[in-house]
């Protein structure tokens, strides 16, 4: 019985993982039978909506806590869409806080229970905000980075003249991890093909030939992803979860109200200007004028741009510190 591929997509808060996904989706996967498992951090899942425009399968887990998500809903949702589906591929687009890391000792663990096997795992970055996402992100960035056997970089063409140069970029991406294979060209260029197949050799280089049932956790431990979340029999979901998301919170909205442009705009010049806390991502889709809009800000820089899109308005905030009583509030402000 010939296994489901598992692609594994990482990359940090606004990376760019889901246009890589639809590129790749458009190009090298045109065709095949697909499912796509996404890992939401907050309440109200948005990527999904997304990946429109290819027959696909997209099952989305949201608000879980990262550790018991991966041991439970996450391996489950692996080991239902290989058996309900029998897609050739499961793409698993993961939260952009968690550990790489912890999604490949997940996927071994599916491997166990179902006819999986990791294929390619490939970290995100966003070329502009290297520098600045090392200084205050923590030890998620860092970790994605360090763990993946290819770095693909987002945004390269957005570089400006008061960015550090993509030698300088590099470097530091070198310095966290010597050995990965760095995709730098533009992604209008970029070839899918050639991506996924450089993906393939490092993915198997890192993972090596391994039994899934004799787990090698001298290698999982070298390479980021032998450690075990052992909570203990009976455990339940009261833990501490601040302590495993590095102080990141989210918080959501349904969208009831009438927005215009400037309104938007407004909103992303408030979290820009720290009204609301620490805000590394916000994502949505907003009704505009009668017309959906999304929504996409990144650590201070926010598009808003035309979405074909059916459903009800939606936002996500990420961040840290979040002052989740003045978002509401202002939020409200624009009910019906």
């Amino acid at each position: 019985m010939e296994k489901t591929k598992l692609e594994i997509v990482s990359g940090f808060l606004g990376a760019g993982k889901t246009t890589l996904i639809n590129k790749l989706l458009r190009e090298a996967w045109r065709g095949e039978t697909t499912a796509v498992l996404e890992n939401e951090f907050g309440e109200i899942g948005v990527d999904g909506d997304l990946l429109q425009g290819h027959d696909l399968t997209v099952k989305e887990i949201t608000n879980g806590c990262i550790c018991c998500t991966l041991k439970g809903d996450f391996v489950e949702g692996i080991k239902n869409l290989a058996r309900d589906f029998r897609p050739k591929r499961i793409v698993i687009e993961p939260t952009g806080i968690g550990k790489l890391g912890d999604i490949l000792e997940a996927c071994r663990l599916a491997e166990r229970e179902a006819p999986v096997s990791v294929y390619t795992a490939m970290t995100v970055v966003q070329a502009p905000l290297v520098s600045a996402f090392l200084e205050v992100s923590g030890e998620f960035y860092r970790e994605q980075i360090k763990t993946a056997p290819v770095i693909v970089l987002s945004a390269v063409q957005k570089l400006r003249a008061d960015d550090p140069p993509l030698t300088g970029i590099l470097r530091k991406i070198r310095e966290l991890n010597p050995g990965a294979a760095v995709f730098t060209e533009s992604w209008d260029t970029l070839d899918s093909f050639k991506l996924l197949a450089v993906a393939e050799e490092m993915t198997g280089k890192i993972l090596g030939p391994e039994d899934p049932h004799e787990h090698d956790h001298e290698n999982g431990d070298r390479h980021g992803y032998g450690h075990e979340h052992k909570h203990g029999d009976g455990h339940e979901h009261n833990h501490d979860h601040s302590l495993e998301t590095g102080g990141f919170d989210s918080c959501s909205f349904i969208l009831k109200g009438h927005w215009t442009g400037e309104d938007v705009d407004d909103l992303a010049t408030r979290m820009k200007g720290g009204n609301f806390g620490e805000v590394f991502r916000a994502k949505g889709f907003f009704p505009v004028r009668g017309r959906p809009h999304k929504l996409d800000y990144v650590y201070g820089s926010a598009s808003l741009t035309p979405a074909d899109y059916a459903g009800e308005g939606k936002f996500v905030v990420i961040g840290r510190g979040l002052k989740k009583e003045e978002l509401s509030r202002y939020m409200e402000r624009r009910g019906p």
